[in-house]
């Protein structure tokens, strides 16, 4: 996906502070913070076509992936980051602070126990759990037209999730399969 230069240099300034972060703190894994661009960064992009709405909440964002590059290429969006470890919402807030980025939050909580004031109309979830128990950790926080952005290793289409209906699965990388849950219609 093509940024502007003001995106790309806050992209830029996110890559930094999480490879200043990581020497501490080993947010992503050694081997995954040399190819930080492509296989996060960019990864997290392949979402910005299929966001739905403005509020998007990114569950188990851990490092940020996909919340701030979201947050970043698009301000008006609204990007709650949602994670449980005092570390990673500590090093989110700062990220927030660094970039400027008033579009976005963090909340320091498990995404399960997590109850919004409004639902979202976009939930992202990638590497948080098996898509099974992703789907049923997040859709409690969708909005009934939303939809659930699973980033997974493995293709998802025709799964079964109970209360949801995945679409087609899509390869946006090598090791990635973007799919689209979007919740069942409501029974008569």
């Amino acid at each position: 996906m093509k940024v502007d230069a003001d995106a790309r240099a806050r992209l830029d300034a996110f890559g930094d502070l999480l490879r200043r972060w990581n020497r501490v703190y080993n947010l992503v894994s050694r081997h995954d913070i040399r190819h930080l661009e492509a296989k996060h960064i960019q990864d997290s992009l392949t979402l910005v076509s299929r966001v739905r709405g403005p509020r998007i909440a990114d569950a188990g964002s851990g490092a940020g992936f996909p919340g701030i590059p979201l947050a970043i290429v698009d301000g008006s969006w609204s990007v709650t980051l949602i994670d449980r470890s005092a570390t990673k919402a500590r090093f989110l807030r700062q990220a927030l602070i660094e970039l400027g980025l008033e579009n976005a939050t963090v909340v320091e909580e498990d995404v399960r126990r997590y109850q919004p004031e409004t639902p979202f109309d976009t939930v992202t979830a990638r590497a948080f759990a098996k898509p099974p128990a992703a789907w049923e950790a997040v859709r409690h926080l969708l909005h009934p037209d939303g939809v659930a952005l699973l980033q997974t290793g493995d293709a998802l289409s025709g799964a079964s999730l109970p209360g949801g209906r995945a679409g087609p699965s899509e390869r946006v990388a090598k090791e990635r399969y973007v799919t689209a849950v979007t919740p069942e219609d409501p029974q008569p």
